[in-house]
């Protein structure tokens, strides 16, 4: 309970040191996805925050539909990825605009990553307790997805759930520098051992301690 008032400040400014490189680099994948294709070079969607509040996030855009399109799930080699979208999406340089949203307190760093309205909405209806996740503010990265990565299935959402209930339960500094941490030897495609934290997450029963 000590850390948490204290989670806040180091959060902006570790948002904060990295806005010189992130602002440069923003600059030239905002260019790049002009030149490849016709759109601003942003892409905004609503997505729940915390206690279930929507948010219009935005990310740097990654397809050439229209935003206008009914909504469909992002699959393998899907064709309305371009380019610069997919090398984004691999290196998950596409969040880069969300560092606002951590400023303005709408999102955190680590969090459960909060998902499109369209399958907040199914999700919330299939899955026990599922607004659990939404206890707290949500992040750019977290425990499900440097454990499990993309997910869209209900199953995997399900077993998401259980991730993100776990974290809300054990933040602490550790386990938010370890998150970084993987996060980052993800980028960098290096591989880190995860039996620890798998064997701690099915010990958890979530639905006997979601917050």
């Amino acid at each position: 309970m000590n850390y948490l008032p204290w989670r806040r400040v180091i959060e902006i400014a570790l948002v904060m040191l990295a806005l010189p490189v992130a602002s440069v680099l923003g600059l030239l994948i905002a260019a790049a996805i002009s030149l490849e294709s016709k759109g601003g070079a942003l892409f905004v969607q609503t997505r729940p925050g915390k206690h279930g509040r929507a948010f219009r996030m935005v990310k740097f855009r990654t397809m050439t539909a229209s935003q206008h399109e009914p909504f469909r799930l992002t699959v393998s080699q899907d064709a309305r990825l371009t380019r610069v979208g997919r090398w984004m999406r691999a290196t998950h340089l596409d969040e880069i605009p969300q560092l606002w949203h951590v400023l303005t307190g709408e999102m955190s760093l680590i969090g459960p990553r909060p998902v499109p309205m369209e399958l907040y909405t199914h999700y919330r209806d299939k899955i026990f307790d599922y607004d659990a996740r939404h206890a707290v503010v949500p992040g750019i990265t977290g425990l499900a997805q440097v454990s499990l990565g993309y997910v869209n299935t209900l199953e995997g959402e399900r077993e998401k759930w259980q991730f993100d209930v776990f974290y809300i339960a054990h933040r602490s500094p550790t386990l938010d520098a370890w998150i970084l941490w993987a996060t980052i030897a993800n980028l960098l495609g290096i591989k880190i051992k995860m039996d620890c934290v798998l064997a701690r997450v099915a010990a958890f029963d979530g639905n006997k301690n979601a917050p």
